[in-house]
């Protein structure tokens, strides 16, 4: 292979991207691709890459935050991808917008360069290989998905697996898997699973496929007599060499799962506390489904209706997203592959007619003509004969389906290489053909997908809120609550921007509520969360908020019951955002804010029944049965400083009022860190308002003592009177776990790297 071609097909991928996003590239904006209710770009992805950015200026990891559902473990989440090494390169050098754009446009040109690497390696000329880099690097799952950033990371890496199988396949020894294996451990590391398990599908289909391919040509090339002989004995050396080689394919799955422990135990740690967990696995892939008539998209992608626009329809159970339903890969791609298929058929005359010739010379378009289809049949989820195998173990915890979409589009690239090969092969204006094939493909993927995904100024989106310039002004510890966030920012989209193309001035004033996950770039403390995953006890408490508030939307007016007042004073929610008004007897509306641009001014409350992050409580009360305890937490007998709801007897002497000289100081109050110095008369029971998680311990005058889940979903700690230094620290177990076997897989590696270099230096 051609450095010099491989030095140009870079510049040709990094030139296209430039023009591509070509104001991302120059900082001069950021992405804000929306959605219908709020938007996982400037919601979620960015506040975690954030999060990364803060937490590595400070020298540490993002394992906690405080500032999201009264403490979240961000790390275990996963989706952050916060030990990408691309991540923790850009984020550690680079400002926060910089290392944003970049992380994501690198991974938009490995996407294409990979794709590239493998058709040369499958023996496919320099420009058809080009071209399949270009269309998986344009395709419609990719662009679309440009607010995934974990997604676009861990698909990149994709057909680089590709290329090392293939690589592995046509030497001896074993470099190419343990390459893979790393390659599929960084995918893990990415941060998204569902991605990173969809890809290794494939490659293992094509793994195994070229085990059959092979198998079956070393049987077919024996004599013929040799051939129809019954005994095993004469088959048993061909088999068991390339039985071997199968065998050897579970060093990727070892390999990667070692590197990406690291990440991987606590996302399951997390999974298995949250409220995923219950779901059933037939409901997550049942919903949002590809309804068939969707494959008209691969020839209109619009045909449907833009969401940027505001056109497409609103997505249901039986309806599905656009940016997970489009695999758009161009109308020429469509036609070449086709040619390419075709050429199965197409033999020469002087070539022999028989099976081992017929797989050895076309195996790479018959595995990607079956992944084009076998995929397909995926995408269609419940609608398609291969949904049983969505069902299976690690397939079922998946929603979307469509995201097999991913080999739909790099099938698709494949096939189109082969398809322009053929048509260069059979057409004797090979130079005007190959003028003309480039730049239909390109113009085509940039009107589909060139204003997809708009930019903003920094300068603009980056301008400290009004909001947040109000907050600062209290220097106490509390959190917020955005009321009705994601209300109005539907409310933007359907009503005045109509999309996200159009106008995004309203966008930009809607941040003035703070919507979650969005505080996190301005240090304030929010008591909901955006997350795919949940820890199972806040989150019942996010829901219970969320479906207790009664929104009159007709009036524009909110009304906060007297029993969710309890749970939001309890919360230490000391001020509620909403454009709504909101109405409850302890709420004082304190400032207010015009903002314009079709939305009502942004009012903020105070909680005057606002009750401190830490508080001590004289006596508890049991109720074992988990389900019933925000019950109790909302009876007016009960009152949160004078019990607490225990899930099992907590011996302690217990007095019916709280001591009048007790007190609880907080002396340091970090994400992974708290320190508080309490005093008490009595024995009591120090109640904090931050999520219980098992991976946080408490050292009482340096002694480690017990946290309990009090009121369901926060910290207890039960005390003797006198003074106590209580010191709450964040020890993940599994991460620490993960951690040492990511370290001993890379040390292994190192090792056997540096056994390979010195038996090279022996030869030579």
């Amino acid at each position: 292979m051609n450095r010099l071609e491989n030095v140009l097909a870079i510049f040709i991928l990094l030139l296209l991207l430039s023009i591509f996003f070509w104001k991302a590239i120059t900082l001069q904006g950021l992405w804000v691709t929306g959605e219908f209710s709020l938007s996982d770009i400037t919601e979620l992805n960015f506040p975690l890459k954030y999060l990364l950015y803060d937490s590595l200026q400070k020298f540490s990891l993002p394992l906690w935050t405080k500032d999201l559902l009264c403490g979240y473990p961000a790390f275990a989440e996963g989706e952050g991808g916060h030990l990408y090494p691309l991540n923790l390169l850009l984020f550690s050098f680079l400002p926060p917008l910089a290392a944003f754009n970049y992380s994501l446009i690198i991974s938009y040109l490995l996407a294409g360069f990979f794709t590239y690497l493998f058709a040369r390696k499958i023996k496919l000329s320099w420009y058809s290989s080009l071209i399949s880099g270009i269309i998986f690097m344009f395709s419609g799952f990719l662009v679309t998905h440009l607010k995934h950033p974990s997604m676009i990371s861990a698909c990149s890496l994709m057909p680089l697996l590709f290329y090392l199988v293939e690589c592995y396949w046509g030497q001896i020894g074993l470099t190419p898997l343990i390459l893979a294996g790393v390659i599929f451990g960084l995918q893990i590391l990415a941060g998204h699973q569902q991605i990173t398990v969809y890809s290794m599908v494939g490659v293992s289909l094509y793994f195994l496929f070229r085990f059959l391919i092979t198998l079956f040509i070393e049987n077919y090339s024996q004599p013929k007599k040799r051939r129809k002989t019954k005994k095993l004995n004469k088959l048993r050396k061909p088999f068991k060499d390339t039985s071997l080689k199968l065998a050897f394919f579970t060093l990727i799955i070892i390999i990667g799962l070692g590197i990406g422990a690291v990440q991987i135990l606590p996302t399951y740690e997390l999974s298995n506390h949250s409220y995923r967990s219950a779901e059933i696995g037939f409901e997550n892939i049942v919903r949002f489904p590809y309804p068939p008539k969707h494959l008209i998209t691969f020839i209109k992608p619009y045909f449907y209706g833009d969401p940027g626009e505001g056109t497409y329809s609103i997505p249901g159970e039986e309806w599905g997203f656009f940016w997970e339903n489009t695999g758009y890969v161009g109308i020429l791609p469509l036609i070449l592959s086709l040619i390419g298929i075709t050429f199965i058929f197409l033999r020469n005359k002087k070539a022999s007619f028989s099976p081992a010739n017929i797989l050895s010379s076309n195996q790479h378009i018959i595995f990607f003509s079956f992944l084009l289809i076998f995929s397909i049949l995926l995408v269609l989820g419940k609608y398609g004969p291969l949904f049983p195998l969505l069902k299976l173990p690690v397939l079922s915890t998946f929603r979307f389906p469509a995201r097999f979409l991913m080999l739909v589009d790099f099938s698709l690239a494949i096939l189109t290489a082969f398809g322009i090969e053929v048509l260069l092969n059979k057409v004797k204006f090979k130079k005007i053909i190959k003028c003309c094939i480039l730049p239909i493909i390109v113009i085509d993927l940039f009107i589909f997908g060139l204003k997809f995904n708009p930019t903003i100024s920094p300068k603009l989106w980056f301008e400290k809120p009004e909001s947040v310039k109000f907050l600062e002004k209290d220097k106490s510890i509390y959190r917020i609550y955005s009321l009705g966030a994601e209300a109005t920012w539907s409310h933007v989209y359907f009503s005045i921007s109509h999309g996200w193309r159009k106008n995004l001035l309203p966008y930009l004033k809607h941040r003035e509520i703070l919507a979650v996950n969005s505080n996190l770039l301005h240090g304030v403390s929010n008591a909901d969360a955006y997350f795919p995953l949940l820890p199972l006890r806040p989150w019942m408490f996010k829901k219970f908020i969320e479906q207790n508030i009664n929104f009159d939307n007709r009036r524009g007016i909110a009304i906060i019951p007297p029993h969710l007042m309890k749970i939001m004073s309890m919360l230490n929610i000391n001020y509620i955002l909403s454009f709504y008004q909101v109405e409850n007897e302890k709420l004082d509306l304190v400032k207010t804010i015009d903002v314009g641009e079709g939305l009502p001014p942004l009012k903020i409350y105070k909680n005057h029944s606002c009750l401190p992050r830490a508080f001590l409580v004289p006596t508890t009360r049991v109720v074992s049965d988990a389900n019933k305890i925000i019950q109790e937490l909302t009876k007016e007998d009960f009152e949160p400083k004078k019990e607490v709801i225990v899930e099992k007897e907590i011996p302690h002497p217990s007095s019916l009022i709280p001591h009048p000289s007790s007190l609880v100081e907080i002396v340091t109050y970090q994400s992974n860190k708290a320190i508080l110095n309490v005093s008490s008369p009595t024995d009591c029971i120090l109640f904090m308002s931050d999520t219980y998680y098992s991976s946080w311990r408490v050292f009482i005058d340096g002694v480690e003592g017990e946290i309990f889940p009090a009121n369901l979903g926060f910290r207890g700690v039960a005390l003797s009177k006198g003074e106590h230094e209580v010191k709450f620290v964040y020890k993940p177990k599994a991460f620490k776990i993960g951690l040492i076997i990511t370290l001993i897989t890379i040390l292994l590696l190192i090792s056997y790297s540096g056994g390979v270099i010195l038996k090279l230096k022996d030869k030579f």
